[in-house]
């Protein structure tokens, strides 16, 4: 019972990837027959474009807090400050050939 139960579980992961490989096969098949819609495929963008606007505004949103927390985990940290400002300082001068400056 245990090794037919192990090979049910094979035979059913091998068969999803059958199917996955079948899918993706017959969207490239799709996608290299014509007539090519190319309008089509511009609105479906557009519209799931629009769509995640939403999540993108929320990423968006997010960022600033994960960066200030990020911050404050560097600033524990012994000296860590203070050869960020070093290091920024370094490429800085090296791109524009003037100090950092620390407002």
């Amino acid at each position: 019972p245990l090794v037919s139960s192990f090979l049910g579980l094979i035979n059913k992961f091998l068969e999803w990837f059958g199917d996955l490989g079948i899918f993706f096969w017959r969207v490239v098949r799709a996608a290299v027959t014509p007539p090519y819609e190319f309008r089509e495929l511009f609105r479906q963008l557009d519209e799931i474009g629009s769509m995640s606007l939403p999540l993108v505004a929320l990423a968006g949103a997010a960022t600033p807090k994960c960066v200030g927390r990020l911050d404050r985990v560097v600033r524990k940290a012994a000296g860590a400050q203070q050869r960020a400002v070093e290091c920024l300082d370094s490429m800085v001068r090296s791109a524009t050939g003037r100090p950092f400056a620390v407002l």
